[in-house]
C-alpha cells in the first residue's frame, strides 16, 4: 500500500508551485511597480537626472540593471555583468556588489564598460554607486532599525586627467551579531553635468534610502517566493 500522507504533501507542495510558475508574469510586473515608486522618490529627494537598479541573479552569477529613469532607461535588459572573484575583472557595478562600498565617479573608471561609456556619453556624468543591503535577523524577519546609526569613512580618494572617485565606508554604529547582511544588487544615480556636486553626505544619504527600499524588493523576487510557498507547505 502507497503511503497517502506523503504524497498529498507532495501534490499539496506541486500546486502551490505551479501557482507560482503561473503568478511570475504578474511578479514582474509587479517589481517593475516597486522599482518605479523607489526610482521615483530618489530622483525628486535628491534631484538627480537618472537613477537605475541593478539586481543580482545568484542563479546565473551576474548583476543585471532591471530598471532605470531617465536615460537609464535604455540600459535594462542590456547591461549585465558576471560576478568574477577577480576584482581586476569585475564591472563597478560588480565591484560594488562585492565591496559594499559606496562610490563617487565623474569621468572615466578602470571598471566600466569602455563600449558603454563612449557610447552612451558617460564621460559627462557625476555618479554614485550604492549596494543594496538586506538586513535579517535570526528568523529572517527584516530590520531597518539599524539604518538609524550609521558610522562612515573615506576609503579611498583620487583623482585624475580622466577622472575623480571617492570610496567610503558605511557600517553600523553598533556591532549587531544577530543580524546578517546581504547586498541582493546596487542603485546608480547622478547627473549628466559635471558641474552637479554629489557630496560625501549626500551618497550615505542615498545608501539609508536605499537600505530602508531593500526589503521592498526582496519580496518581489524569486527566492522570497518560494521561501514563502515552503513555509505554507510545512505548515
Amino acid at each position: 500500500m502507497f503511503d497517502k500522507q506523503p504524497f498529498s504533501t507532495v501534490m499539496k507542495a506541486c500546486g502551490l508551485l505551479e501557482k507560482e510558475a503561473l503568478d511570475i508574469a504578474a511578479e514582474h510586473l509587479e517589481l517593475d511597480v516597486v522599482l518605479q515608486a523607489i526610482c521615483e522618490e530618489i530622483e525628486s529627494v535628491f534631484s538627480f537626472d537618472f537613477v537605475a537598479v541593478q539586481l543580482i541573479r545568484p542563479q546565473e552569477n551576474i548583476i543585471e540593471t532591471v530598471y532605470g529613469t531617465g536615460f537609464a532607461r535604455d540600459w535594462c535588459g542590456r547591461a549585465k555583468h558576471y560576478i568574477a572573484e577577480d576584482e581586476q575583472l569585475q564591472d563597478i557595478q560588480a565591484n560594488i556588489a562585492q565591496s559594499g562600498l559606496v562610490e563617487i565617479i565623474s569621468g572615466w573608471d578602470n571598471r566600466f564598460d569602455r563600449w558603454v561609456y563612449d557610447a552612451y556619453k558617460h564621460k559627462k556624468y557625476n555618479r554614485v554607486f550604492v549596494p543594496i543591503v538586506l538586513a535579517q535577523d535570526v528568523n529572517c524577519d527584516f530590520q531597518d532599525d539599524w539604518i538609524r546609526s550609521l558610522d562612515w569613512s573615506i576609503e579611498a580618494s583620487s583623482e585624475n586627467s580622466d577622472g575623480k572617485r571617492l570610496a567610503i565606508k558605511v557600517a553600523p554604529a553598533i556591532p549587531l551579531s544577530e543580524t546578517s547582511f546581504t547586498i541582493i544588487g546596487t542603485i546608480e544615480a547622478g547627473y549628466n553635468d559635471l558641474g552637479s556636486e554629489i557630496t560625501s553626505e549626500k551618497a550615505v544619504e542615498l545608501y539609508k534610502k536605499t537600505a530602508l527600499s531593500a526589503s521592498k524588493i526582496y519580496q518581489m523576487l524569486l527566492p522570497y517566493k518560494l521561501l514563502a510557498t515552503t513555509k505554507v507547505v510545512q505548515s
